[in-house]
Parts: C-alpha cells; sequence; structure tokens
C-alpha cells in the first residue's frame, strides 16, 4: 500500500513537472510580451491638427458691376475684405 502512495506522488510529481516545462517553453517560444505604450505629453511636446481650408468664390451683381468675394466653407468668414470687381 505504501508502495502505491509513493508511485502515484512521483507520477504526480513528474505530470507537474513536464506541465511546468511545457508552460515554459511555450512561453520562451512565443513573441516578447506586451508592454503597454502610454503617451505622456510634455510641455515642450505640440499636437498640430490641421484642416485643409475650403474656399469658394461667391458672386453678385452691385450697381451693374460683377463681383466676387472669396468664402471659407471650413471657418465660416471671408476670405477677403471686401467686395472685388470683375473686369
Amino acid at each position: 500500500m505504501k508502495n502505491r502512495t509513493t508511485t502515484n506522488k512521483l507520477k504526480q510529481t513528474v505530470r507537474a513537472f513536464v506541465l511546468a516545462a511545457s508552460l515554459f517553453s511555450a512561453i520562451s517560444a512565443g513573441a516578447a510580451p506586451l508592454k503597454a505604450q502610454v503617451f505622456h505629453p510634455t510641455s515642450d511636446s505640440s499636437i498640430s491638427i490641421q484642416a485643409t481650408d475650403k474656399i469658394v468664390i461667391k458672386t453678385r451683381f452691385y450697381n451693374g458691376k460683377q463681383q466676387y468675394r472669396r468664402w471659407n466653407e471650413t471657418k465660416a468668414c471671408w476670405v477677403d475684405p471686401d467686395w472685388i470687381d470683375i473686369g
């Protein structure tokens, strides 16, 4: 009876060792462990997001003359301070 318990304990120990060895080899054969990358902005770093302004040309007839003026649709403001005569 004592011999049987010793054999079972020995089998459990061997199984645990084989399992640990296989896990270790699988981990070491795999890719490097993942590292979290965290962005820490500092006072000297600057982030610049630039959108291209969409400029459209508006025309009108004023006092018998055709005029145009550029409108910035992105910023919702006039590009030119005044209307410009055409021709």
